[in-house]
């Protein structure tokens, strides 16, 4: 992936935005692309005004919301991954401090929202960008998100195994140890 998008730097900016703009934008054909969860998750049965629902109520839950300067949905692609972003970003600020709790409970949050939406859906809509143009900038990143949520199931079940459920006394000094 890495080496595809270096070799990239040399495509134009204009030829990307076509390729965003016939991806993932409306034109002649529809959106071949739509990069929003719902689009995905609703041949399932679940209408959409539930799984918008849902989400926001995951961000919520961790104090989050979508900024309403956005623009987009709270299901389009990029905000559950920056969502992802801030929970990894709050468990290595956890175990930065030695806070066990804190981020056991961000893992559980990445694991809940790794399984509960972006397994379901990502990697089709990655499937979907390559089998609609396989040469874009945007079907080797698809390949690598879908990929890298694989791994990333992987990698949470792993770390909450092996990981205490609760934390150790605290020291004097208010620190606390991790294994």
């Amino acid at each position: 992936m890495l080496r595809f998008l270096g070799d990239s730097v040399e495509r134009k900016i204009e030829d990307i935005q076509r390729e965003h703009l016939s991806l993932f934008v409306v034109n002649a054909q529809g959106v071949p692309c739509p990069p929003y969860e719902s689009v995905y998750r609703e041949p399932a049965g679940r209408p959409t005004g539930w799984l918008l629902a849902q989400v926001e109520r995951e961000y919520a839950a961790a104090g989050l919301a979508p900024s309403p300067d956005l623009g987009e949905l709270p299901d389009h692609v990029a905000v559950e991954m920056e969502f992802m972003a801030v929970l990894c970003g709050r468990e290595a600020q956890a175990w930065e401090e030695r806070d066990l709790p804190q981020g056991l409970e961000a893992l559980r949050r990445q694991k809940a929202f790794v399984e509960s939406h972006l397994v379901v859906w990502v990697p089709e809509f990655a499937r979907q960008v390559t089998r609609t143009d396989s040469g874009s900038v945007y079907a080797v990143v698809g390949e690598g998100a879908a990929a890298f949520i694989s791994y990333d199931v992987d990698l949470l079940d792993a770390l909450l195994e092996t990981l205490p459920d609760s934390a150790p006394p605290r020291s004097r000094r208010g620190a606390i140890s991790l294994p």
